[in-house]
């Protein structure tokens, strides 16, 4: 476990290293010599080992639900997240149809487990679909970085919105306040008129410190 500069999070637990997804803006390039997804079952006690309550992105170098992940790794995962209620857990994918394999209304998530998806475009809203409806502590999006104006989006269902920019390589980052409120502006109104909580990263160069956190409902 490792404390984080990420913003909207306090730790991580890098259980799964590595992706096959090959985002061209992914910040893990940056200091991560093998990309190969990797499974560590060595790491798999170490939210226990944490004595102060945390929230903790899992598996922030890598996708634990990436298609490549087997089935038995996730649920001995899921089962220590349940095993650790002083911790919140917070899970983002880019394949958020893999949750609907493992939580249902008959089986929800533990309520210390949040779960959320990636957005960068409009292209990929749909997976939003695969969200709204399980049963987790919380359901959120990222849309980090945002790459393209969000023109349709239907927020229903959707406990917490965290928005950002680009940030390695020739970052297409917002440069002033006008810049910012043309990339997310409508998204960011969208998001407020939902009376849905919103984090905006620094990088985001908008006018106002927003940083508001869900509280946690459970199933």
């Amino acid at each position: 476990m490792k404390k984080t500069n990420i913003e909207w999070t306090e730790m991580t637990w890098k259980i799964v290293t590595g992706c096959n997804h090959g985002c061209p803006y992914c910040y893990c390039r940056r200091f991560m010599k093998d990309m190969t997804p990797k499974y560590h079952p060595d790491r798999l006690k170490d939210p226990m080992k944490l004595k102060k309550p945390s929230r903790i992105f899992v598996a922030n170098t890598g996708d634990l639900f990436g298609e490549w992940v087997k089935g038995w790794q996730i649920k001995e995962v899921l089962n220590v997240i349940a095993d650790c209620p002083q911790h919140t857990f917070q899970l983002l994918t880019k394949n958020p149809e893999r949750y609907r394999d493992f939580g249902s209304l008959e089986r929800p998530y533990p309520e210390n487990c949040w779960i959320g998806t990636s957005i960068t475009c409009q292209k990929d809203v749909i997976r939003v679909d695969y969200i709204r409806d399980i049963p987790a502590g919380v359901r959120f999006i990222s849309f980090e970085p945002i790459l393209g104006f969000i023109e349709k989006i239907d927020l229903t269902g959707i406990d917490w919105v965290i928005i950002g920019a680009e940030s390695v390589g020739k970052a297409d980052i917002p440069k002033d306040e006008k810049s910012s409120k043309k990339w997310a502006g409508p998204l960011i109104e969208k998001v407020r008129e939902a009376g849905i909580p919103l984090f905006l990263k620094p990088n985001l160069r908008w006018p106002q410190r927003i940083r508001d956190y869900p509280v946690s409902k459970g199933a």
